[in-house]
């Protein structure tokens, strides 16, 4: 079966969801565009012997004829494939390629011949797709936070909002140290020996022995030790840098390892008490007022903090269930080819590895641009610069800046194309999840967040291993 539109005309091929367009671009379509180009550069052309201007056009097409010959007729051939795709609401995947049957072109601008191209097209498959509405029935997990777990937090934000103290008589392992050490020789201080002073946490004290010595201590008190290990993990490079404190023009120094270490400083926070002033900084004038409010609020923010881990084990849930249910046909043969031909640096062995995972990748796409259509999603330019604005705001990691200047960076980056589209795309996939969850029926699961923590990394071992879990 074949059906013609102007110059391209349909070619039904045997494999699904493939067909061919044969493009014919007769004389009258390119030569009066190919006379408008000689002429510009005609008027442009400046030769030896002549004015600018007055090159005979005998020599501009010499010169020029080929190459706008060529670039004219690619023109008519991309404007006449892009309107009969339009025209006939074609669902197209990738782009059209030469077809395989395509012969070498002559491209001769006397010869008033017709040029004759062929393409091939891959198409996207016809979708229904089940398991989107209120029959569907999936599972979102809420991270269930135990009364201890909301104590520590509350602890945390005590030490957080207290005071640094120093106190004389009495170490505890989570205090700091301050420590002035100097190198023996034998009992004595080693004559131009290393002397330096450094912080070290008392929990981060290595062997276990030393750190229960000096739990029994006090400041000003004295302990052998060996500086290279004194603290885990940690090599030869970093203890003479920090906590020998020697510089590059002291790599070629010899240095031993029996030190002397005095407290010459504990370093306590004093964590802040439990009343109104503590409870105002830390949940506003507007949150907790007592110690009961103030559990149920913390055991809240953990939950919230871990929403966006359990969205995505939900989205991924969607993801699963949607191509599993609603199976689909592609092009392959032709997306083949299409990945060998456009791909830069890909050969067919590469790209024959890598097709799984494409082709999952293609099968979701088409889904969620379903789900667009159908519900005619659209992002505004003001959604776009949102988004751009929460991305400068973590970027800059807390770093209070004022309003001028995030605005002039977004400012920037709304100049950048890729940069607009990628901001683009991220705030159309968050709403199609929010129409996929205004469409299915969402039941919440209590789990902990070590049960979350669990999901969450068999999942990355699923996506890393190509969607089969190991």
């Amino acid at each position: 079966m074949r059906t013609k539109t102007m110059s391209v005309e349909r070619i039904e091929k045997e494999q699904p969801l493939e067909l061919a367009l044969k493009v014919n671009i007769a004389p009258a379509q390119y030569n009066p565009k190919v006379k408008g180009e000689l002429q510009k550069y005609q008027q442009k052309a400046q030769m030896k012997g002549f004015r600018k201007g007055k090159v005979p056009m005998s020599m501009v097409r010499k010169m020029y004829g080929k190459a706008i010959l060529i670039d004219v007729i690619n023109e008519c051939v991309q404007t006449d494939i892009t309107q009969y795709i339009e025209e006939q609401k074609l669902n197209t995947i990738g782009q059209p390629i030469a077809g395989e049957d395509q012969k070498e072109i002559n491209f001769d601008l006397g010869a008033e011949q017709d040029f004759e191209f062929f393409f091939d097209l891959g198409l996207a498959p016809e979708l229904n797709p089940t398991g989107i509405d209120k029959d569907s029935i999936y599972r979102k997990w809420v991270v269930e936070v135990s009364d201890e777990r909301a104590e520590e937090e509350l602890t945390q934000l005590q030490k957080r909002a207290g005071e640094q103290i120093h106190p004389k008589d009495d170490i505890e392992e989570e205090d700091v140290l301050s420590i002035n050490a100097t190198e023996l020789s034998g009992d004595e201080a080693k004559p131009e020996g290393v002397e330096s002073s450094f912080q070290m946490p008392v929990d981060r004290i290595q062997p276990d022995s030393l750190r229960s010595d000096i739990l029994k201590m006090k400041a000003g008190d004295t302990f052998r030790f060996d500086p290279f290990t004194l603290e885990a993990d940690r090599d030869e490079t970093f203890v003479r840098k920090y906590i020998l404190k020697l510089d590059e023009a002291d790599s070629e120094r010899e240095v031993g390892s029996d030190f002397e270490g005095t407290i010459a400083e504990v370093n306590r926070v004093k964590p802040a008490e439990l009343n109104e002033e503590f409870y105002q900084q830390i949940f506003g004038a507007d949150g907790a007022k007592t110690k009961e409010e103030a559990l149920t609020e913390i055991k809240k923010w953990i939950r919230d903090s871990h929403n966006r881990q359990a969205e995505a084990l939900l989205y991924r849930e969607f993801q699963d269930r949607l191509m599993s249910e609603n199976e689909m046909p592609l092009p392959d043969e032709f997306l083949h080819r299409w990945l060998t031909t456009t791909s830069e640096n890909a050969d067919e062995e590469q790209v024959a590895k890598e097709y799984e995972s494409f082709a999952r990748s293609l099968r979701w796409n088409l889904i969620e641009s379903h789900i667009r259509k159908e519900h005619d999603l659209q992002v505004e330019s003001s959604e776009v610069r949102d988004v751009m604005v929460q991305q400068v705001q973590q970027s800059l990691g807390g770093y209070q800046v004022s309003p001028e200047f995030v605005s002039d960076m977004v400012q920037r980056l709304m100049q950048d194309e890729k940069q607009v589209q990628k901001a683009y795309e991220e705030r159309m996939g968050d709403k199609i999840f929010e129409k996929i969850l205004e469409l299915v029926t969402i039941e919440e699961e209590p789990i902990s967040i070590e049960g979350l923590n669990e999901k969450m990394e068999e999942a990355r071992k699923t996506v890393d291993t190509g969607g089969e879990e190991e």
